[in-house]
């Protein structure tokens, strides 16, 4: 599961950029770490449960950021469909 998040070129980091792929139907898959806030855990599983986009909870943000290749620690991340218009 995570080799997907690991190696694909196509995905987005950060609540906003999760929300909206969700939203416009992009993300394949949604990662989500288990010591982000709560208010956004919550505003993902929802989002998430309403498109019917597949989640995968990882153990912590500093985690993700690895699974992710970026220097900060990560709340969300998702793998994309298309990388055009996102």
């Amino acid at each position: 599961m995570r080799e997907n998040l690991e190696k694909s070129t196509l995905r987005v980091v950060g609540l906003r950029q999760v929300l909206r792929a969700i939203r416009e139907e992009k993300a394949l898959k949604v990662y989500l770490a288990d010591d982000a806030e709560e208010n956004m855990r919550m505003q993902l599983l929802e989002a998430a449960e309403q498109k019917q986009v597949p989640l995968c909870k990882v153990n912590s943000m500093r985690a993700l950021a690895h699974l992710c290749n970026v220097d900060v620690p990560a709340s969300c991340a998702a793998v994309l469909t298309d990388a055009k218009n996102t």
